[in-house]
């Protein structure tokens, strides 16, 4: 995420048997399939957390981006799971910094999930996010309907037609005033042009996030386990 502080947008790979670096989209679905989603899920947030306190022992204070999936967003047992992980966390997470999010279109589909799943992580002190927001059926009403969103993620694709597609430009820029009307942070998806920028810049658009801002680095791993990003 593009800010002057230390911010991370949690990204998962996984390791071959040659070593090889293989994306989410080659085992995820056999991850869901089989039900090791949400056991990869609370792999990357508890070593999220030993990370966030490993980092705050050195005195920063970074910000995580943590995905939900959706198995792991209707498991009931999540919420009470994440806070027995904060409570054992030394030195304590501070409010904000640890920050969940799900993408509209799931949102959507588990509208009731999600608005829990919101509320229950306000009440641990952490953020939520929608993320990849635009491209669901109705994407304004399922930002009413959640509550308790702390950042709205304009999805890529969208953003990455701005410079060229004015009706694009003033459909975020309605977005971006509902979310200063309600006091919610707007980041931009996959920043990837210059000539992007500067319409995000007009527009209003608080945070950016892509490699044309900072590339992918590696900040926790598992030889055994999937690698995050």
């Amino acid at each position: 995420t593009g800010d002057v502080n230390d911010v991370y947008d949690i990204l998962v790979r996984m390791r071959g048997e040659k070593d090889e670096e293989i994306a989410p989209k080659d085992f995820f679905p056999a991850a869901e399939r089989t039900g090791m989603i949400v056991a990869i899920d609370r792999w990357i947030m508890e070593n999220a957390v030993r990370l966030m306190c490993e980092r705050l022992k050195a005195g920063v204070q970074p910000t995580f981006f943590l995905r939900v999936s959706d198995q792991t967003l209707t498991d009931k047992n999540l919420l009470p799971w994440i806070e027995k992980t904060l409570v054992g966390a030394t030195p304590s997470i501070p409010a904000g910094h640890l920050v969940f999010e799900v993408a509209e279109k799931s949102a959507e589909k588990y509208i009731t999930d999600t608005r829990g799943f919101a509320e229950g992580v306000r009440k641990l002190h952490c953020g939520f996010a929608l993320e990849h927001f635009g491209i669901g059926h109705d994407p304004m009403h399922t930002l009413e309907l959640v509550r308790n969103v702390d950042y709205l993620k304009i999805d890529g694709v969208i953003t990455a037609a701005l410079a060229n597609d004015h009706k694009k430009r003033e459909t975020v820029q309605a977005y971006v005033e509902k979310a200063t009307e309600l006091k919610i942070h707007t980041v931009a998806e996959r920043v990837e042009k210059p000539e992007t920028m500067a319409v995000l810049y007009q527009i209003g658009i608080e945070y950016i996030q892509g490699n044309y801002v900072q590339e992918p680095e590696v900040v926790m791993t598992d030889q055994a386990k999937p690698a995050a990003r």
